[in-house]
């Protein structure tokens, strides 16, 4: 019976057992279901067979919940080993991913370790939701080697040691793994290094040995990054705050290429300080909680020593947008000097502002080439910018010791500077600039108390309006010295793209010009100009009596102008005239110049006009001038091929009437040709007279002088001469002295000489009674033929050797007669000079006018 029990206990059991094994499949799932539940995971297949009394084989496995699904194929279990030989795993992001991390608290890490086989699996395959989680890789392939319990090495895509404790989970990874290289952004051109995490359920450790390089480029500027050294974070996961410590990394920035500036010298000046490795120093203490970060400074050194840029107290939120710091920057070189710029600045939004105080000293200025002596520069920055548009507000105030630029000295000067530049595609800047100087030097010319003040506009459509106001309270040269210089001027133009045209004008005021033994007071200049690839201006001139235009257009190859300048009456030039030639004072008339040629070729056509000018110099007295001269001038030489000069009279004693000449220059060499005028109803003429200080010979011709006139011009009482006499006098001139030798007087046609009661002829007769008989036959003598030798010395005196044939009709007497005279003819026309009466006059209208106030 007892047998027979357990005969059907036996059978009963294998066919349990038999049941359980043909029915393990459905039963393990329905025994997996209860345990994976709670963990929202469920086994959707399972196919296994026991492979001995201690070996399971796991045909196929498969785990699915919202976030990964699992397949394991080709499984084998042992008591010491198990081996996968392929798992597919594929991740996905459910909807519901950021409410359940929101909600849930991370704890520290509690594992349990069991003693339990090792875990090797061949092959790891891991799809990602390439639509959801484009951050990761889409496939990544790896394998697991377990080689001691709860040490993993990694080998694959990602080459990683994992260790697991109770407390912690820790990685090794290494940085060159090649997933974690096709991650990297193109601009990163290498990474290498190892990340060592370590997790403890409710926190993340990471320290990283790197060496990193990138490629930076922008429309302005390009640079290389190199980073290398030990970076060390730890992540918060309840409180969402990281904590770094960059303090250990070598970072480099190396610019390579900027081009921030279009004007070729501040380019220069700028790529030395830029175009060079640059250290940043990043901070041991870098916050990020939630969406907030936080560090004390991010510093960054030129190589050369020379210049240094900081952030300070750096705070920035990635959900507000909001963010603040300090920034502060300095540099200090021999070429450009001692500059600090320090500014708070705030960014929210997309938009940038701040304000804050610059400092620079130095030896010379960016822009200008010169050097100068002693530059203080000090003001108020503030700026506002967004992606729009970006403001630039700059107030400074300054001084400089010495400056030189062009050849201009400038000693103690002072500038003052107010600029608003608005960024918005394109740019509009507005401006008030003031400079003073002390004094300004120039060669020979010195000016002191100077002052420039500027008003500058230009739109976004690049339109240049430019106003400004010039100053100088005295100007002074080694001859000439201006009191009170002003200038108002101003510029309004297109200074964009293409060809740039511009208008210019400017009102010049000079209140007192000062030469040698000269004054002109109230001299003021009118200019409009336009320029545009030259320069066109023209200047309307007015001041000492004189009205001028001037236009000039300049250009790099030419400089061509025209003038005209006119005295209209000529007396208002009297104060000028007065300055170089005392004696010669203006009664009448006007003149005009005009010329025209090029500044830069020294070349130029003229022409001056002197219409009905009368003038006086001493007791010399020319009336009615006319002439109009043409003539060239070519590098410094003036030439004048002909030109008429008509003079009404010239009253030296003796009268001049109705001259004429014409007047050459030749090279420099100016003379007069075909000079005729008349005189004692006569007239004179001379071929060609030299107007300079070379000594020459001159021939002078009489023709047809009527005796009675110059009878009457000697004021000889008691005689009187009619008839006609014509002469050659060869006149040698040397510097200013004139002298006559063997001159020459012959009578045309027959004369009368009648003699009463004449004061010398009377005296002669009482001391020698003996010629009483001879000397009476002058007493009405008829002159057939008269001659005389002349000859006069540079100091005055005249000498005539006369000889008379003729008869005293009344006495029947022929007379041959021989006489010679001197006589100083200076004094004598100095005395008919003194008796003129029209030049008499002239003088007395001169005396009145100069008198009247």
């Amino acid at each position: 019976m007892i047998v027979k029990f357990f005969k059907w206990l036996v059978i009963i059991l294998c066919c349990l057992f038999l049941g359980l094994y043909v029915f393990r499949e459905p039963l393990t799932v329905m025994t997996a279901e209860r345990y994976l539940a709670p963990y929202n995971m469920s086994l959707s297949c399972l196919r296994w067979s026991l492979g001995g009394w201690h070996k399971v084989n796991v045909e196929e496995l498969c785990l699915d919940s919202e976030h990964v699904s699992l397949r394991l194929e080709q499984v084998k279990v042992t008591k010491e080993h198990i081996h996968v030989n392929a798992l597919h795993a594929k991740l996905l992001n459910s909807n519901t991913q950021e409410q359940s991390q929101a909600q849930t608290l991370w704890q520290p890490l509690q594992l349990a370790l069991p003693t339990r086989p090792l875990l090797n699996i061949d092959d790891v395959t891991i799809e990602t939701d390439k639509l959801s989680l484009r951050q990761l890789p889409q496939v990544l392939r790896l394998s697991l080697q377990e080689h001691k319990l709860n040490s993993f090495s990694v080998t694959g895509d990602i080459s990683s040691d994992i260790f697991l404790s109770e407390q912690a989970v820790k990685l090794d990874v290494e940085l060159d793994s090649p997933a974690l290289q096709q991650l990297l952004p193109i601009y990163i051109t290498s990474l290498h290094g190892t990340a060592h995490i370590d997790y403890f359920g409710d926190k993340v450790d990471l320290n990283v040995q790197h060496a990193l390089a990138a490629n930076l480029e922008s429309s302005q500027c390009n640079g290389l990054v190199t980073s290398q050294g030990h970076i060390k974070a730890s992540f918060d996961i309840n409180l969402q705050k990281l904590d770094a410590d960059l303090s250990e990394a070598e970072v480099l920035l190396t610019p390579n290429e900027c081009d921030l500036i279009q004007t070729e010298q501040l380019r220069e000046e700028l790529n030395r300080v830029l175009l060079q490795p640059w250290r940043v120093s990043l901070p041991n203490g870098l916050a990020l909680h939630n969406s907030r970060i936080t560090t004390e400074h991010v510093q960054f050194s030129s190589a050369d020593g020379n210049s240094v840029a900081e952030v300070k107290v750096l705070n920035a939120d990635s959900k507000t947008l909001y963010g603040s710091g300090v920034v502060s920057i300095a540099h200090h070189s021999d070429s450009i000097g001692k500059l600090e710029i320090k500014s708070p600045i705030e960014f929210s939004d997309g938009h940038v502002n701040g304000m804050g105080k610059l400092h620079y000293h130095g030896e010379r200025l960016l822009w200008l080439s010169e050097q100068v002596q002693g530059i203080e520069l000090q003001g108020q920055v503030e700026f506002e910018a967004s992606t729009q548009r970006a403001l630039y507000k700059v107030e400074a105030s300054g001084e400089v010791e010495q400056a030189y630029y062009n050849g201009v000295k400038v000693n103690n000067g002072k500038a003052n500077m107010n600029a608003e530049i608005t960024v918005a595609g394109d740019v509009a800047t507005f401006a008030k600039l003031t400079i003073q100087a002390d004094t300004l030097s120039y060669q020979q010319v010195k000016v002191k108390n100077s002052q420039l003040e500027l008003e500058v506009d230009i739109s976004s459509k690049q339109q240049l309006a430019l106003s400004g106001r010039l100053s100088n309270q005295l100007l002074q040269s080694q001859s000439v010295q201006v009191n009170g210089i002003g200038s108002q001027f101003s510029v309004a133009g297109n200074i964009g793209s293409g060809e740039i045209f511009t208008t210019l004008s400017a009102q010049t005021r000079l209140d007192t010009v000062k030469a040698p033994n000269i004054t002109l007071n109230n001299i003021n200049i009118d200019s409009q100009g336009l320029q545009s690839r030259t320069g066109m201006f023209e200047h309307f001139i007015t001041g000492a009596g004189i009205e001028a235009v001037l236009k000039h257009q300049y250009s790099p190859l030419a400089h061509p102008y025209q003038l005209v300048a006119t005295a209209k009456p000529i007396m208002s030039i009297q104060p000028l005239i007065n300055a170089y030639v005392p004696k010669l004072k203006l009664v009448q008339g006007d003149i005009s110049f005009e010329s025209e040629g090029d500044f830069n070729l020294q070349t130029a056509d003229f022409l001056a006009q002197v219409n009905d000018v009368s003038l006086l110099y001493g007791t010399h007295y020319v009336d009615e001038i006319n002439t109009a001269i043409t003539g060239q001038y070519n590098s410094g030489t003036i030439n004048i091929p002909s030109s008429k000069v008509m003079i009404g009279q010239i009253r030296s004693g003796v009268v001049l009437s109705n001259l004429s000449t014409l007047l050459h220059v030749d090279n420099g060499l100016a003379y007069v040709s075909e000079l005729d005028a008349s005189v004692f109803a006569g007239s004179v003429n001379i071929d060609r007279l030299n107007l300079s200080s070379e000594p020459q010979l001159v021939q002078v011709n009489a023709e047809s002088l009527d005796l009675g006139l110059i009878a009457q011009a000697g004021r000889d009482a008691g005689v009187e001469l009619r008839g006609k006499i014509s002469g050659t006098f060869p006149m040698r001139i040397v510097d200013t002295n004139v002298s006559i030798e063997q001159g020459k007087l012959l009578s045309v046609g027959q004369g009368k000489l009648q003699v009463a009661q004449n004061a010398s002829i009377e005296a002669l007769k009482a001391q020698q009674p003996s010629l009483k008989s001879v000397i009476g036959v002058l007493d009405d003598l008829t002159i057939d033929n008269l001659s005389s030798d002349v000859a006069l010395t540079p100091d005055g005196w005249l000498t005539l050797g006369v000889q008379i044939v003729g008869e005293n009709k009344q006495q029947s007497q022929p007379v041959n007669f021989n006489y010679t005279h001197q006589e100083n003819i200076f004094t004598l026309f100095r005395a008919l000079r003194l008796s003129d009466e029209i030049t008499q006059k002239v003088e007395d209208a001169l005396t009145k006018q100069e008198q009247s106030p």
